[in-house]
């Protein structure tokens, strides 16, 4: 199994990058749609959040609400270790099945807090998104989440420089659609090639 996970900063273009490489042809999975998948409507982590949390952050209707998860989680890091751990294991256990699906293929997967989990897996290599701070802050106000939200969440979070210092590779999210797709072609086929020559 080989793994080519995309990281960085909260806002920096994780999904876009992830979607790129799906778009050249690799086999792709997003930990944050995995997360979202155990906590949905029969998910097997949907019980254990709702008896540790409380009634309070389910819906009327029985799903999670995970805006009220997060309201909770961001600002108490006892609270995020603990959904952290719940959820880290089932999430990296899918990614395994996956990745031995697609061998000898690589999987590309879009972790967010790659460094931060401090997870290991065979044959990683890392590709950081980043854009300036400005832009992150936009990006993140336009999803409706207020200064103290997106805080919160940023500094709960290694920096954008640090992801990008210790990764193999940088895709800047900084300019055009066009710019990030040919980047990300650039580096697809070194990943290529080195798998050919593996």
């Amino acid at each position: 199994m080989s793994f080519v996970v995309i990281t960085g900063g909260i806002g920096t273009g994780k999904s876009t990058v992830l979607a790129a490489f799906a778009k050249l042809g690799a086999h792709c999975l997003d930990t944050d749609e995995a997360a979202h998948a155990l906590y949905a409507p029969g998910g097997p982590a949907l019980q254990p959040i709702a008896e540790h949390f409380g009634d309070a952050v389910r819906l009327p209707d029985g799903t999670l609400d995970r805006k009220a998860v997060a309201a909770r989680v961001f600002r108490d890091p006892a609270e995020l270790a603990w959904l952290n751990a719940l959820l880290h294991p089932m999430i990296r256990e899918r990614m395994c099945a996956e990745a031995a699906r697609v061998a000898p293929a690589p999987l590309f997967v879009a972790v967010p807090l790659w460094y931060e989990v401090g997870w290991t897996l065979p044959e990683v290599r890392v590709v950081a998104t980043w854009c300036s701070e400005e832009q992150q802050l936009r990006r993140l106000r336009q999803r409706g989440w207020d200064d103290a939200e997106i805080e919160s969440r940023i500094h709960s979070q290694l920096s954008r420089d640090e992801k990008l210092n210790r990764a193999d590779f940088g895709v800047l999210t900084i300019g055009s659609m066009k710019l990030l797709q040919e980047q990300c072609r650039r580096i697809y086929g070194q990943l290529v090639k080195q798998e050919d020559s593996a």
